[in-house]
Order: C-alpha cells, then sequence, then structure tokens
C-alpha cells in the first residue's frame, strides 16, 4: 500500500464512523457551546478547537503506540483516562451555573472561555478509548513509517470529525437565535455539564 493509498483508507475508515464520533463528542460539544458565545463565528470556532484538541491526543495516542510504549500500560487504567474529562465538565459546568463573575478565583472571565480551555477540552475528549480509534492507531501503525503514522492518522481524524464543524456552527447560529435568554442558557447547560462530568466519573465503579 503506497502513502495515497494509505491517506485514502484512512479517510474513509473514519467517514464510515463519523455518525459515532458524533455521538461520542456532541454530548459535551454541544452543552459547552450553549455556554459560550453564540453565533455562527463562535461555533465554528469553538468547534475547530474542539477538534483540534482531538487530533492531538489522536497523534499522541499514535506515537505511543508507533514506539510501542502502549504495549507496557495496563488496558484498564486506560479507561481511568475518562475521569479527568468527567472532573473538567463537572468545574467547568459548576462555574457556568453559578457565574463565572461570582467566583472570584475563576480562570476564564469574559462570555467566551479562552481558546486553550476549548483545545483542552478537546484532548480530553479524544482521551475517550473507542473501537473505531484503536482501529485507526493499529492501521496507521502498521505503515511503518513515523510520517506515514502521522498523515494517516490526520485522514481518519479529518473523516471522522466532519460532521463536527456544521453541526458546531449550526448550534452556534441556533444559540444566536435565543440570545435574549443568553443567561439562563449559561445555566441550564452549565448542569448539563454537571450531570454529564458525574456520568463520566461515576462510570468508573459500574
Amino acid at each position: 500500500m503506497d502513502l495515497s493509498q494509505l491517506i485514502i483508507a484512512s479517510f474513509a475508515l473514519g467517514l464510515s464512523q463519523s455518525t459515532f464520533c458524533a455521538s461520542r463528542c456532541l454530548p459535551t460539544l454541544i452543552p459547552y457551546l450553549g455556554c459560550e458565545d453564540h453565533s455562527l463565528r463562535s461555533g465554528l470556532i469553538t468547534t475547530g478547537l474542539y477538534t483540534l484538541g482531538r487530533l492531538g491526543t489522536y497523534l499522541l495516542l499514535g506515537v505511543t503506540v508507533f514506539i510501542g510504549f502502549l504495549t507496557f500500560v495496563n488496558p484498564q487504567m486506560l479507561g481511568l483516562m475518562v475521569v479527568p474529562l468527567g472532573i473538567f465538565t463537572i468545574v467547568y459546568g459548576l462555574l457556568e451555573y453559578v457565574g463565572r463573575g461570582n467566583v472570584r478565583w475563576c480562570p476564564i472571565k469574559g462570555e467566551g472561555s479562552s481558546p486553550l480551555v476549548t483545545i483542552l477540552l478537546g484532548v480530553l475528549v479524544g482521551a475517550l478509548l473507542c473501537p473505531p480509534l484503536f482501529i485507526a492507531i493499529l492501521f496507521a501503525t502498521s505503515a511503518g513509517v513515523f510520517n506515514w503514522v502521522l498523515l494517516s492518522i490526520v485522514s481518519f481524524w479529518a473523516g471522522i470529525s466532519i460532521w463536527l464543524l456544521p453541526v458546531g456552527a449550526f448550534s452556534g447560529l441556533l444559540f444566536g437565535r435565543l440570545n435574549t435568554e443568553a443567561e439562563k442558557l449559561r445555566k441550564v447547560f452549565g448542569l448539563v455539564l454537571v450531570l454529564i462530568g458525574l456520568s463520566y466519573v461515576l462510570g468508573i465503579f459500574f
């Protein structure tokens, strides 16, 4: 298999799993967008940063598999990677629910979060290991060439993320239409994020 075939196959694999990816990402992405600035532009930019964070995690996992590091890691320990995401969503959701301006130590001021906060959320969501991601990483690392591995993972990411950008942009536009209720939306979505975070954290015990 040459490089072009590898890239096409990786993209096709990602595209075939894009709806599954959306079902994993949207439960955190949509409430997060509801807590941010409400506009098409904001939704598009926020979703783009979120997906870049996921790409960072995919590349990191791909590199660690390529060099053989993950062969020494207990798979059950990898399941605990959901805990940081749960803690993040709980804290962020609580800040939104009580209001950022009411928390003196809150690092997130103003109407929108720092781009780094959005990227961090993407990084944490990307760590939600799932069968399509495992298959993609194993497929990519089978190429045996480091640069090819990276290009294969980027192609997979592009295919699997294809629905997120338009959904994020539409959500931002939709929330913008409800801008008169912006404060109420932030409280509601903040509470939703808290509940999602609790489900992540408590899920490791069941």
